[in-house]
């Protein structure tokens, strides 16, 4: 599974900061995904609207406050054209899930402003 996965990857000794920075990227995913799933347990009726809305907003606003990958680092403008690609991907994938975060964020506070 992935969060367990992702808990393995967060106890190694390796501090580079490439990795560190890849790692602090899927925990922004994980929050960004949990929060999707209680969404689509919602849409089947197996949780009510209502705890779900106040749990997404959770996951949402957590995976937020991950920020992107910063391509002005030296690790990054440094890389090697192998690590570039995978870099620009992952950079990419940053800023897609902030943008669907944010698109998230609105919708469901739309639902009640008062709480937002």
């Amino acid at each position: 599974r992935f969060d367990q996965q992702l808990k393995v990857a967060a106890s190694l000794a390796c501090q580079e900061e490439e990795w560190l920075a890849v790692l602090q990227e899927m925990k922004g995913q994980m929050f960004f995904l949990a929060g999707l799933v209680l969404l689509k347990r919602a849409q089947t009726g197996s949780i009510g609207w209502q705890e779900v809305c106040q749990l997404c907003g959770a996951c949402f606003l957590a995976s937020r406050n991950i920020g992107p990958i910063d391509p002005q680092v030296p690790w990054y403008v440094r890389s090697p054209q192998g690590h570039a690609k995978f870099n620009n991907w992952w950079y990419l994938q940053s800023y897609d899930r902030l943008s669907q975060v944010g698109h998230m964020l609105q919708q469901l506070s739309q639902n009640d402003v008062v709480e937002w």
